[in-house]
């Protein structure tokens, strides 16, 4: 049988798929995007298994199941979620801030900081495409940036007056809990019929993390780093986390209101 996931090329993710293969009769068809895409792939039905953005999951929880203790998940700093700015974050009152389109849970962890840790409630938020980034970050934002290109322009700014405000420092700072951007999850009705196959995988994801993050082998010590900073489990303290992220999304208009995941069993 046929298996389809979502795979995203972005650095933080190596450890679910380096040497993740096709096992017991099963073929892993990988299709990749962004983590905005593979969203819609899953939820539409287009793949079976995919890491998501967190958001995604509460939005439509009735479409999906989690796999159990894996997550990707930052606690002091996320290194790759960030706001570039020229000023200080006090000074976006009334600003126009822009986005890239390829996680809605950092845009809403942005939208939630702004307007209830530092009561900026006047902001808003619009979508732009990646030929324009480049315009906007020498322009010193506001601008919110992701992935590999956001560690990219957190490098190249370390030395500039524009300054780049790490998302996932920012949450930690305010609530002292980690902060989760992505879960696996498989669809239900797949997961209904292939029990047995889904949860293989899910074990065959786990050996798979564990194994390459303890032999990194990557070139520079900041890559080497930068991935040993996150936390790809999902224990209580992340669900905790977690569920903070969704209690404010919902207050805002993010999502719906969920008190809880449901797992495979």
């Amino acid at each position: 049988m046929n298996m389809r996931i979502g795979k995203t090329n972005y650095l933080n993710a190596t450890p679910f798929y380096n040497g993740l293969a096709s096992e017991n009769g099963v073929k892993f068809d990988f299709v990749e995007g962004a983590p905005s895409v593979l969203n819609e792939l899953v939820r539409n039905g287009k793949i079976e298994v995919s890491l998501i953005s967190s958001l995604e999951y509460s939005k439509s929880p009735e479409k999906y199941f989690v796999l159990p203790g894996l997550s990707i998940s930052s606690r002091e700093a996320s290194q790759s979620v960030g706001l570039i700015w020229k000023g200080e974050i006090a000074e976006l009152h009334g600003r126009e801030i822009f986005f890239l389109r390829d996680s809605y849970s950092s845009v809403a962890l942005l939208d939630i900081l702004l307007k209830e840790r530092y009561e900026i409630t006047n902001t808003s938020l619009s979508p732009v495409n990646p030929e324009e980034l480049e315009k906007i970050v020498a322009e010193g934002g506001p601008v919110m940036v992701i992935g590999d290109r956001a560690l990219e322009l957190r490098n190249q700014l370390e030395n500039s007056p524009v300054h780049y405000y790490d998302l996932g420092t920012l949450w930690w700072e305010w609530l002292k809990m980690p902060f989760c951007f992505a879960l696996w999850v498989v669809r239900k009705d797949f997961y209904e019929a292939n029990k047995e196959t889904v949860k293989q995988f899910a074990e065959a994801l786990k050996k798979r993390v564990k194994e390459n993050l303890s032999r990194i082998s990557v070139s520079g010590e900041d890559t080497k780093d930068y991935l040993l900073n996150f936390d790809y489990g999902l224990d209580m303290d992340i669900l905790q986390g977690l569920f903070l992220f969704y209690e404010r999304a919902a207050k805002l208009g993010w999502t719906k209101r969920i008190k809880d995941l449901e797992f495979i069993q």
